[in-house]
């Protein structure tokens, strides 16, 4: 189950540049999960990050991407966060890590959902209901919109609100620590006010475990002396199987 620790809202809501500085958490450490999830009209970039998914909505200004790396340990201060493509736009960011998740391959790309609502709403849901846990952790989620709109409150299926932000542009993050296997159910909001929202969802996987090594095998046979049968064994050294 991914387990979110430190978590460090980022500057949250930047004035129009081509390139934003966002806050990185603190207390960073190699083995975490560092992810910075950003909403505007273009994709955003950051030097080692790697790209989940970006979408570009029908009849809305606003994206999502969410960028990802395995920390080091070594990360801190700020990320610089480039628009692409280039041009000069405010953006809403929010950085922050998680443990207990795979940190080479962590999202579930085939498990992504993004969607519009086709009209303006305060009360949001995203309909995931043919989006299942197979791979492990849990989902997180987030809740965009081109204006200010605040969370009123939020589906209590949600363990965690991540970060929020609500300015000139919204940006809202959760995660739901679901069980692998199990059917993610339909998230519902209550915002401050009407808008048309944009949703997505991403599916986090649970780290790989290693099982233990097999060394040193020493083998040997049944065999007859006189009347009586000896038996030798087997033997085997077995070292690991701690959690990846």
């Amino acid at each position: 189950m991914a387990q979110l620790q430190g978590t460090t809202v980022s500057s949250g809501y930047l004035a129009a540049a081509t390139t934003h500085s966002v806050t990185l958490p603190t207390g960073i450490t190699a083995g975490e999960l560092l992810c910075i999830t950003n909403s505007q009209n273009r994709k955003g970039t950051a030097t080692g990050y790697t790209a989940v998914d970006f979408t570009f909505e029908t009849g809305s200004t606003t994206s999502h991407t969410l960028l990802w790396k395995a920390a080091t340990g070594s990360e801190s201060g700020n990320i610089t966060v480039t628009l692409d493509p280039a041009g000069s736009a405010s953006l809403v960011a929010h950085a922050f890590r998680l443990s207990g998740v795979d940190t080479t391959d962590p999202f579930n790309t085939d498990n992504y959902l993004e969607l519009t609502e086709g009209a303006s709403t305060a009360t949001p849901s995203i309909a995931a209901s043919t989006l299942t846990s197979t791979a492990g952790s849990g989902f997180l989620v987030a809740l965009s919109c081109e204006a200010n709109r605040d969370v009123v409150s939020f589906d209590a299926d949600l363990d965690t609100e991540i970060g929020s932000t609500a300015a000139a542009n919204s940006l809202h993050v959760f995660l739901d620590e679901t069980e692998a296997g199990t059917v993610n159910p339909l998230y519902d909001f209550t915002m401050s006010s009407d808008r048309q929202f944009n949703e997505a969802i991403f599916e986090l996987k649970s780290p790989a475990v290693a099982g233990p090594v097999i060394t040193n095998v020493n083998t040997t046979n049944v065999v007859q002396v006189g009347d009586t049968p000896v038996v030798t064994g087997t033997s085997f050294l077995a070292t690991g199987g701690t959690q990846a």
